[in-house]
């Protein structure tokens, strides 16, 4: 995992502080990294199914892409309009 975590340590820093996409970023990563302590307690059995986080962790990546794209449709601009309410 430690080669992941340095590829988005260097990619975190390329987006300005205070910029909304940085933390968009940093969420997204978070949401698959506790998809992954999910899917290996399930493994071991001691978790339920994660399919909530991955279905979260997907909206998540499915969203960054398209604000870093700049490729986002009225709804999806609204959607982040909310989510960025919600992160100041």
């Amino acid at each position: 995992m430690q080669g992941r975590e340095s590829v988005f340590m260097n990619l975190h820093k390329k987006l300005p502080k205070g910029d909304p996409r940085r933390d968009l970023f940093a969420n997204t990563f978070e949401a698959y990294q506790q998809l992954a302590v999910a899917m290996k307690a399930n493994e071991q059995g001691k978790g339920e199914r994660p399919d909530a986080l991955i279905g979260a962790a997907g909206v998540r990546k499915g969203m960054l892409t398209k604000v870093l794209e700049g490729n986002m449709t009225p709804n999806e601009k609204h959607l982040y309009q909310v989510w960025l309410q919600g992160h100041p």
